[in-house]
């Protein structure tokens, strides 16, 4: 779901929650993130709603909005720069950064995963290689070969791109008065869920998990 303009996703803000939109009002507990109405911790509800999403048509999730619509930064009228709760923090919270012994803030595995456009450089396995071959057995003689890089929601979608629209997967035709019309074999749904569960259960630091 893309909104060309600000005044676009105001819009859908204001018309509130779908399937597609998903509002989440930020609190600050001490130093820790939350959610209102909600009782896990902030990564916990975070996961649960990407891995839900992803798994069905996708959608886009608005931090800092409640589920009526009303922009929170405007209530309180501060930014969160000019809070107690620092950028590195809020990062930390989220299990998107960690601190070292020395002090310094660096990026967790899945900050990179999430954020870094080629994570492939800092863990190993953090890429797509896609083999298509027109025989049973995997031998290295295939048809067509991609590796995919970029943030892990990039590769799930041009994985599911290549599959939805490369004439390299068969498709079941069928003609009528009409003409002839292609229809994947495969249910999308259930390539979508296929993609993402094995993106997201892998062993990122093992190279070609």
């Amino acid at each position: 779901m893309i909104y060309d303009t600000q005044e676009e996703l105001l819009a859908a803000i204001a018309a509130g929650e779908d399937t597609l939109l998903e509002l989440k009002e930020v609190v600050f507990k001490s130093d820790q993130v939350r959610f209102a109405g909600e009782s896990g911790r902030a990564p916990k509800v975070i996961a649960e709603v990407f891995v839900s999403m992803a798994n069905t048509r996708g959608g886009l999730v608005v931090f800092g909005v409640d589920d009526r619509g009303e922009i929170i930064e405007r209530r309180f009228g501060r930014p969160l720069a000019d809070s107690a709760l620092s950028y590195e923090r809020l990062l930390g919270n989220l299990k998107l950064a960690v601190q070292d012994d020395d002090g310094a803030w660096r990026p967790t595995n899945i900050g990179l995963l999430l954020f870094c456009d080629r994570p492939d450089q800092h863990l190993g396995g953090a890429y797509v290689d896609l083999a298509v071959y027109d025989h049973p057995v995997a031998d290295g003689n295939t048809r067509d070969s991609k590796r995919v890089t970029g943030t892990v929601t990039e590769q799930i979608e041009w994985v599911l791109t290549y599959l939805r629209t490369s004439p390299m997967i068969s498709a079941l035709s069928r003609k009528d008065a009409l003409g002839r019309i292609d229809k994947p074999a495969y249910s999308e749904f259930a390539l979508q869920e296929a993609v993402v569960n094995a993106l997201a259960h892998r062993d990122y630091e093992i190279t070609g998990a």
